[in-house]
């Protein structure tokens, strides 16, 4: 896992895919980005992930390594000021032509209520009920 900035309040790291954000159930899902910045960074102190990656999703983490740090940053998250884009990297030959009529424009998204699939964790599953914006 490669450090690309790091400070006294927080690291951001780039997350391989396959790999956790945090520690899931279970003795083979341990090991996270959590655990890994903990081991890196043994003055880091509590709970640190202040955003998660879909463990097949790699990218830039922001990891925080102070409580302070933590909800400042976690703040800047919920309010927007700190913002995140995803881009695909696609194999193979895309179509010229849209896949419905719903993505003229190739762009679009998703946003359903998702919450933790507690009998498959690492999952997530649309609950209309008690799943939270996934924007």
């Amino acid at each position: 896992m490669e450090v690309v900035y790091s400070c006294s309040s927080f690291v951001v790291i780039v997350k391989p895919s396959g790999m956790l954000s945090v520690p899931g159930r279970g003795q083979e899902k341990q090991y996270s980005v959590e655990t890994a910045v903990k081991e890196m960074f043994p003055q880091s102190d509590g709970h640190l992930i202040v955003h998660r990656l879909d463990m097949d999703t790699s990218g830039l983490m922001v990891v925080a390594l102070t409580k302070s740090s933590l909800i400042n940053l976690c703040d800047q998250f919920q309010t927007k000021k700190i913002q995140k884009q995803y881009t695909a990297r696609v194999k193979g030959i895309i179509s010229s032509e849209p896949v419905n009529q719903f993505n003229e424009n190739w762009t679009g998204e998703i946003n359903l209520p998702i919450r933790p699939d507690i009998d498959n964790r690492p999952l997530q599953i649309v609950d209309e009920k008690h799943g939270k914006s996934a924007v």
